[in-house]
C-alpha cells in the first residue's frame, strides 16, 4: 500500500495553481515561509489572520503603478464632476429662466404687432400674421403670409368689422385685386 500524501499548501509541496496565484496576488500572498517571517511583525491579532499567515490589507495594497496614476484619477475625476454636472436647482433655475426668456419674447412680439396695423390670413401659410402697409392688397397680404398650399382655394372670405365679404377668384385670377385694411381677417378655404 502507498502512503497518501496530504495536499495542504507548504514549502515542500508547490503546485503551479499555488504559484500562478501567488504571481497574481503580486506577491503578496503569504504561504511562503520567508514572506511570513517578513509580514510577520504587521499580522493582525485576529486568529483568522495568525491562521492564513496574511493580513487583509495585503490584497488592497497598491502597486507603484497605480501611485502613479491616482493623482491623475483624482484630478480627472474632478474636472468631470465639476464641469458637467449640474444640480437639480441649478437645473430649475436655468428652466425658469428660459421659459421667462420666451414669454418675453412673445410678449414683445404681441405688442410690436399691436402698435403696428396687422392683418391676419388664416388657411395654410406659414406667417398668419402680416404687418400692414399703405396700398396693400388682397394678392400682396397673401403673398406677404406665404401661402403654401399645393392647390387654390376653393374661396377667400376677408372679414372686415363685423362683415364678411366673399371674394370672385375668377376675377381676381384674372389679376383684379381687392385692398385691405388694418384688421381685417382674411381666410382661405
Amino acid at each position: 500500500m502507498t502512503q497518501r500524501r496530504d495536499r495542504t499548501p507548504n514549502i515542500e509541496h508547490r503546485t503551479p495553481n499555488s504559484l500562478r496565484k501567488q504571481r497574481l496576488f503580486g506577491g503578496r500572498c503569504s504561504l511562503v515561509d520567508e514572506e511570513r517571517r517578513r509580514v510577520a511583525p504587521f499580522l493582525g491579532t485576529g486568529a483568522n489572520s495568525a491562521a492564513l499567515g496574511f493580513r487583509a490589507s495585503d490584497f488592497f495594497r497598491m502597486s507603484d503603478f497605480g501611485l502613479r496614476i491616482l493623482p491623475a484619477v483624482v484630478i480627472l475625476s474632478g474636472a468631470v464632476a465639476l464641469s458637467g454636472c449640474v444640480s437639480k436647482s441649478k437645473a430649475k433655475l436655468q428652466q425658469q429662466n428660459a421659459y421667462l426668456a420666451g414669454q418675453h419674447e412673445a410678449l414683445a412680439q404681441a405688442q410690436q404687432q399691436a402698435q403696428s396695423p396687422t392683418v391676419k390670413v388664416l388657411g395654410p401659410v406659414k406667417n398668419p400674421i402680416v404687418s400692414w402697409s399703405e396700398g396693400m392688397t388682397l394678392g400682396r397680404a397673401l403673398f406677404n403670409a406665404g401661402c403654401f398650399s399645393n392647390s387654390d382655394p376653393v374661396a377667400i372670405v376677408i372679414h372686415r368689422g363685423g362683415q364678411d365679404f366673399q371674394i370672385d377668384l375668377q376675377r381676381f385670377y384674372a389679376g383684379d385685386d381687392y385692398p385691405v385694411v388694418p384688421g381685417d381677417v382674411i381666410e382661405l378655404r
